[in-house]
Protein backbone atom coordinates (compact mmCIF):
# COMPACT_ATOMS: atom_id res chain seq x y z
CA UNK A 1 0.00 0.00 0.00
CA UNK A 2 1.17 3.50 -0.84
CA UNK A 3 -0.06 6.94 0.22
CA UNK A 4 -0.23 10.10 -1.89
CA UNK A 5 -1.49 13.63 -1.37
CA UNK A 6 -2.45 13.90 -5.06
CA UNK A 7 -6.14 13.66 -6.05
CA UNK A 8 -7.21 10.06 -6.66
CA UNK A 9 -8.17 10.88 -10.27
CA UNK A 10 -4.59 12.00 -11.01
CA UNK A 11 -3.16 8.91 -9.32
CA UNK A 12 -5.49 6.64 -11.32
CA UNK A 13 -4.45 8.36 -14.56
CA UNK A 14 -0.78 7.94 -13.70
CA UNK A 15 -1.15 4.21 -13.04
CA UNK A 16 -3.25 3.67 -16.19
CA UNK A 17 -0.50 5.24 -18.30
CA UNK A 18 2.32 3.38 -16.53
CA UNK A 19 0.65 -0.04 -16.65
CA UNK A 20 -0.28 0.33 -20.33
CA UNK A 21 3.32 1.33 -21.07
CA UNK A 22 4.52 -1.83 -19.33
CA UNK A 23 2.28 -4.04 -21.46
CA UNK A 24 -0.60 -4.57 -19.03
CA UNK A 25 -4.12 -4.65 -20.50
CA UNK A 26 -7.07 -3.13 -18.66
CA UNK A 27 -9.59 -5.87 -17.95
CA UNK A 28 -12.19 -3.99 -15.89
CA UNK A 29 -12.70 -0.83 -13.89
CA UNK A 30 -15.27 -0.14 -11.20
CA UNK A 31 -16.09 3.27 -9.78
CA UNK A 32 -16.27 3.38 -6.01
CA UNK A 33 -17.82 6.00 -3.76
CA UNK A 34 -14.40 7.39 -2.90
CA UNK A 35 -12.16 6.10 -5.69
CA UNK A 36 -11.75 3.32 -8.25
CA UNK A 37 -10.82 -0.34 -8.50
CA UNK A 38 -9.06 -1.60 -11.63
CA UNK A 39 -8.15 -5.08 -12.82
CA UNK A 40 -5.24 -5.50 -15.22
CA UNK A 41 -3.95 -8.58 -17.06
CA UNK A 42 -0.58 -9.48 -18.58
CA UNK A 43 0.43 -12.93 -19.85
CA UNK A 44 -2.05 -14.67 -17.56
CA UNK A 45 -1.07 -12.60 -14.51
CA UNK A 46 -3.62 -10.41 -12.78
CA UNK A 47 -3.02 -7.11 -10.99
CA UNK A 48 -5.71 -5.43 -8.91
CA UNK A 49 -5.23 -1.74 -8.23
CA UNK A 50 -7.54 0.01 -5.77
CA UNK A 51 -7.27 3.75 -5.28
CA UNK A 52 -9.26 5.29 -2.42
CA UNK A 53 -9.46 8.61 -0.61
CA UNK A 54 -9.47 8.40 3.16
CA UNK A 55 -8.72 11.19 5.63
CA UNK A 56 -7.66 13.55 2.81
CA UNK A 57 -5.03 11.07 1.59
CA UNK A 58 -5.08 8.90 -1.50
CA UNK A 59 -4.38 5.27 -0.73
CA UNK A 60 -3.00 3.04 -3.49
CA UNK A 61 -3.44 -0.68 -2.85
CA UNK A 62 -1.73 -3.09 -5.25
CA UNK A 63 -2.61 -6.80 -5.22
CA UNK A 64 -1.12 -9.58 -7.35
CA UNK A 65 -3.37 -12.60 -6.68
CA UNK A 66 -2.09 -16.04 -7.65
Amino acid sequence: MFISTDPWEDVAGYYRKQLEGLGWAAESEQSLENGVSMVWNQDGKMLILTILVEDDQTQIIVSLPK
